[in-house]
């Protein structure tokens, strides 16, 4: 989905005045609503791509705003980029990752579907992996041969400063349990295991994705969710 069909309303609850800039990926139309994704945006869609694109547009930042650091939010697939960023670059003031965690995504999608479902999907990433056509649960094959066994323990553990972590009690994407590992790794961080909430926080009370990105914004801005 582009971010200019809904970024606004993502950060609806921000405080005025804030700066905030996001990465579009590869391949996206403008205002695109994320119905199909096109050729370019298959071909682009790798996490080494994801992560260089992000490195250059942080580098860009940094110069635009004339600073050193700068805070750092991510979500999802989002947030785990958000953690090697933080990791790698020095450039964080501080880090909010919401819906992402630290466990490699093979070992995520086993605790998510069994390893019997998992190593069924995931023998046709291993047979044809340069493929975009050919999908494993929902995503290209080009997209799980870069990150499948990618493993964030290797980096999660340099990042000190300040960071929250954000994970639904019942998110579906992301085990809970990738979240609180990334929270024992980080030395300054704090988790917060959203009571009932998805991937995408519903909840029985309704969505509270809002409230969510609150909480995030305002320990980025101020320190305390």
């Amino acid at each position: 989905m582009s971010l200019r069909a809904y970024m606004g309303t993502y950060f609806a609850r921000a405080p005025a005045g804030l700066e905030i800039v996001s990465l579009e990926k590869t391949g996206v139309q403008d205002r695109a609503i994320g119905i199909e994704c096109s050729q370019d945006f298959w071909h682009g869609y790798t996490y080494d791509e994801l992560l260089r694109r992000n490195e250059i547009a942080l580098s860009y930042i940094l110069q635009k705003f004339d600073a050193k650091t700068i805070p750092i939010i991510g979500t999802s697939e989002g947030g785990a980029i958000a953690l090697e960023l933080a990791a790698q670059t020095n450039a964080a003031q501080s880090l909010a990752v919401i819906g992402a965690g630290a466990m490699p995504q093979r070992q995520e999608l086993q605790m998510l579907y069994g390893t019997e479902v998992t190593d069924s999907e995931l023998q046709r990433v291993k047979s044809n992996p340069q493929s975009v056509d050919e999908r494993a649960f929902g995503l290209s094959n080009l997209y799980w041969s870069s990150v499948l066994d990618r493993d964030p323990k290797h980096y999660v553990e340099q990042i000190s400063v300040p960071t929250l972590i954000i994970i639904g009690e019942k998110d579906q994407d992301v085990p809970v349990a990738s979240a609180r590992l990334a929270n024992d790794l980080i030395r300054n961080s704090k988790l917060i295991v959203w009571p009932n909430a998805t991937h995408t926080f519903d909840t029985p009370k309704g969505n509270q994705r809002n409230e969510v990105v609150e909480t995030a914004i305002t320990f980025l801005t101020h320190g305390n969710p």
